[in-house]
């Protein structure tokens, strides 16, 4: 199983967006995905309908190790080739008393171990929402993680939080380290996407110079960490995922999908007509951008 985490510690730039298309995108190419939410505001999770508001069974069950009743999180079946652990609002408070805690950035990685015959050995991937922090919930993530994926806007605090979630990724590798041989424990390496960019403005098109500047130099001197790996437009379809709920795999699949092979219901669902009309009316190039981020990303993680 591969483990890719969606992190950075300014909120507002995509992560849950990016994580939830992504993994459905490889769901939908046929890859077993499990989704964990890390996030206390449960937006990966309520993307899928059916998810009870089972706080003691979400990820609380993982990390509230104070709890001795030995409770397992409910791993949530939401539709083909996709599961999800959800998340809870609770995840503050049950960090607030790991704070003390001398194993508290490896209690994810523990559980993973306990469970590799009916979770790790189950799935291909793991993605991984978190909130936007480094806390110590974030923290567990990345010690398991083989990819970090770290969207950033052109935006001047985005911009400038991504040096600071440079600097706590450092301070947190040398942190967690191997008692037996001081080697640290985090193996992932870190990717930077530039997100939602736009064409005409002054500081999007500074961006996207520092991040093509960034891209060469790195193939020059043959860098595999700390990468700027794509840029997404901000004209392309993301947004209107949350609006929807609705991946845009699925976006594409409906808007090439012939009337008359269409079920009768969706027919006479005037709400699902609608959409296919907008997704329909999309082009066909956006869609091919939108398979060609998620392919880059995937041979990244």
């Amino acid at each position: 199983m591969e483990i890719v985490t969606f992190a950075n510690i300014k909120g507002g730039i995509g992560k849950t967006t990016l994580s939830y298309n992504f993994g459905e995108y490889l769901a939908f190419h046929g890859n077993k995905v499990l989704f964990m939410d890390l996030d206390q505001q449960s937006s990966l999770s309520r993307n899928y309908k059916g998810i009870t508001e089972d706080q003691k069974h979400s990820v609380e069950a993982i990390f509230n190790i104070y709890n001795f009743e030995k409770v397992e999180p409910k791993i949530w079946n939401v539709k083909k080739n996709i599961d999800i652990i959800s998340g809870t609002s609770r995840l503050d408070k049950i960090q607030s008393q790991l704070v003390t805690y001398s194993n508290k950035y490896v209690i994810l990685y523990q559980w993973l171990q306990r469970h590799y015959d009916d979770v790790v050995a189950k799935y291909d991937y793991m993605i991984i929402d978190c909130h936007p922090d480094l806390g110590i919930a974030t923290s567990n993530a990345v010690v398991v993680s083989d990819a970090i994926f770290a969207p950033v806007k052109p935006e001047k605090y985005s911009f400038d939080s991504l040096k600071e979630f440079k600097n706590r990724l450092s301070s947190l590798k040398q942190e967690v380290v191997n008692i037996q041989t001081g080697e640290s424990l985090i193996k992932a390496k870190t990717y930077f996407i530039g997100n939602a960019i736009r064409k005409v403005d002054g500081v999007s098109k500074a961006f996207t110079h520092m991040i093509d500047s960034e891209m060469e130099s790195a193939k020059k001197n043959k860098l595999d960490d700390n990468l700027w790996i794509c840029k997404i437009p901000e004209w392309i379809l993301f947004p209107v995922t949350a609006s929807f709920s609705m991946p845009l795999c699925e976006m594409e699949k409906i808007a090439r999908t012939l009337k008359k092979d269409l079920t009768k219901d969706q027919q006479n669902d005037e709400a699902f007509m609608s959409k296919r009309r907008y997704f329909k009316n999309q082009s066909k190039a956006k869609f091919e951008e939108i398979n060609n981020i998620f392919e880059t990303l995937k041979r990244y993680a």
